[in-house]
């Protein structure tokens, strides 16, 4: 796979898809309404993740009316993605190991 130019809505998707993340693909997500939720939580905090990092860091060029946010979205950003890699990668390693 060529992630070079791959964006992480892409990357996601097919990571959701291997992992039986999907919530269209799910079986508990489709018997359980909480579950679906909570996956679908999980993708939109992915995007929310990656348009603060385009909208907000500090990676792109900024115009001089550009406002940073509050060091605590800082601790949101980080603490939200530790929470999103931990459960990713704990459900490959049940996959794995199976």
């Amino acid at each position: 796979m060529n992630t070079k130019h791959t964006n992480i809505s892409t990357l996601q998707k097919k990571v959701f898809k291997l992992l039986n993340l999907d919530t269209s693909h799910n079986i508990s997500a489709k018997n359980n309404d909480d579950v679906k939720r909570v996956l679908s939580g999980l993708n939109q905090i992915i995007g929310g993740i990656n348009n603060l990092r385009n909208d907000k860091g500090d990676g792109h060029g900024k115009r001089v009316a550009f406002k940073e946010l509050p060091s605590r979205y800082d601790t949101l950003v980080v603490n939200s993605s530790i929470t999103l890699i931990n459960f990713i990668w704990n459900t490959y390693s049940e996959r794995k190991y199976r």
